[in-house]
């Protein structure tokens, strides 16, 4: 199961997908940022805990396409070259072969999804500032005991993705929860 780890990992070191959504990731995250410190008053500047009430859930469906492009690169990619079944015939077991893929995945989707947030979070205590009506410790507790949905979310990605066995379709269905959260948030605010 390590070589299969080290094999994956030197096969996503040369992933140009993965670090084109990171970075796209914290773009979008520095547009959202833009645009909502721009829609207030212009002699008032919106301080880090008004954007955490007010905005903060719209950027909670981020790490969401990280994860899926996570699970569809490490899992579901290695199916369309037939590389998994190479592995088999090579002497690993199929329990090798899986497991070293899905453990893979869980590391660099939880790992991927603790910096985006954190990064997010850093960049609004630093550029909004906090005036204290929240506790920046709540809100960080918050946001560390938000690993658990997406926990839930990698899980069902990864489950999918051994069933299409194609990186698009992955990707496709994670992009399709990404959205469909918009959808219920943007629902929510019109009630």
């Amino acid at each position: 199961m390590k070589q299969i780890i080290k094999a994956e990992l030197y096969q996503l070191k040369r992933e140009l997908l993965l670090y084109v959504i990171l970075v796209g990731l914290l773009v979008l995250f520095f547009l959202t940022c833009t645009v909502a410190n721009t829609s207030g008053s212009a002699d008032t500047m919106m301080s880090g805990d008004e954007f955490i009430a007010n905005w903060y859930v719209n950027l909670l469906q981020m790490p969401i396409l990280w994860l899926a492009v996570v699970v569809g690169v490490v899992c579901a990619e290695d199916f369309t070259d037939k590389t998994s079944y190479y592995e088999i015939m090579s002497g690993h077991s199929r329990r090798d072969v899986y497991f070293g893929r899905v453990a893979l995945a869980i590391l660099l989707g939880i790992l991927g999804t603790i910096l985006v947030i954190g990064i997010e979070l850093g960049v609004i205590y630093g550029w909004f500032g906090w005036e204290g009506r929240m506790n920046l410790q709540e809100v960080v507790l918050r946001d560390l005991l938000l690993i658990f949905p997406y926990f839930r979310i990698l899980c069902e990605l990864i489950c999918v993705s051994f069933i299409i066995r194609g990186r698009k379709g992955t990707i496709g269905i994670g992009v399709g929860f990404f959205l469909l959260a918009q959808i219920i948030q943007i629902g929510r605010a019109h009630v």
